[in-house]
């Protein structure tokens, strides 16, 4: 799966970009590693990277309610974008919500900024893409983590900020929880600091994790047609190593008539009434920013 630097499939970090990496010497790295080696060792810097990581927080909650994102569509390309979602410091530092809320792609690329002063010139950190067989099972739905390579140990440390990882690749994390798709060097999205998400229609924006669930916002057409006019967004609930989801709710547009269907059982045993409501009332909201003659 190819993407360019603005777009997103149904991917966790919600960012679109990756592939042009893989460097074979990587490859090796990771395929030579013998599981569970020197299962006694810290990782180099345990204690610093675990007091970076520790308060952190996977959610997208944080992009849709600040009142600077603003939402469109583009028919033409069956695109939908967020504008407006990331934001950085004077310095280029990714800011994440709150201080400590992001999805796993602005956790990662917020931790590479924090960790990178604490490694020497042995160590090489890397942006990883990969499999996570509790939630993003499928290249499609992958997610961003980072690999430390120690060269001339001959070994890779894998930190996931998204849930508080870190440990020597293929012992403290569980061999089978993460399947490597590929790595590189730097992070142009965030190196260019893009403030831009752009989905493509069968991208996904994950939301929040909560009780075993991953729920995510969805948007896609209605009745074949997606344009301002006619299109639906959708709350889903997909549980812990399922590969389907549940509806929450869904607000449907059509015609610039508006119509909310809602899984109220569902729905009150994973989100709080405030949370339902914040998301709620905020879709409304850019569905109305879709009116005719309004930009979009």
């Amino acid at each position: 799966m190819e993407m360019n630097s603005n777009s997103v499939r149904h991917s966790c970090h919600a960012t679109g970009m990756f592939l042009k990496y893989t460097i074979a010497f990587f490859i090796t790295l990771l395929t030579a590693l013998p599981p569970g080696a020197q299962a006694e060792e810290k990782p180099p810097h345990y204690d610093e990277v675990m007091e970076i990581i520790r308060p952190l927080e996977y959610s997208g909650l944080t992009f849709i309610l600040n009142p600077d994102v603003t939402f469109s569509v583009d028919d033409s390309n069956k695109t939908w974008t967020l504008h407006n979602a990331r934001e950085y410091g004077a310095k280029g530092n990714i800011l994440l919500g709150q201080g400590r809320y992001g999805l796993c792609a602005e956790l990662a690329f917020y931790t590479y900024q924090r960790i990178k002063p604490l490694f020497s010139d042995r160590y090489l950190i890397k942006f990883a893409r990969v499999m996570e067989s509790d939630f993003f099972d499928s290249p499609e739905s992958n997610h961003v983590i980072l690999f430390i390579v120690d060269s001339p140990a001959n070994e890779v440390y894998l930190l996931d900020p998204s849930f508080h990882t870190y440990g020597l690749y293929g012992q403290k994390s569980d061999p089978k929880k993460y399947t490597f798709y590929g790595a590189k060097n730097s992070f142009q999205t965030f190196e260019k600091k893009e403030t831009d998400m752009v989905f493509s229609l069968d991208g996904t924006l994950p939301l929040l994790l909560k009780k075993n669930y991953l729920i995510l916002l969805t948007v896609a057409p209605l009745n074949g047609r997606f344009d301002k006019q006619n299109l639906i967004f959708s709350v889903i609930a997909k549980r812990r190593g399922s590969p389907k989801g549940r509806y929450l709710f869904s607000l449907k547009k059509q015609n610039n008539a508006v119509k909310i269907l809602k899984n109220h059982r569902l729905s009150k045993r994973l989100l709080s009434r405030e949370e339902e409501n914040l998301i709620g009332n905020k879709l409304l909201s850019w569905a109305g920013q879709l009116a005719p003659g309004k930009e979009s």
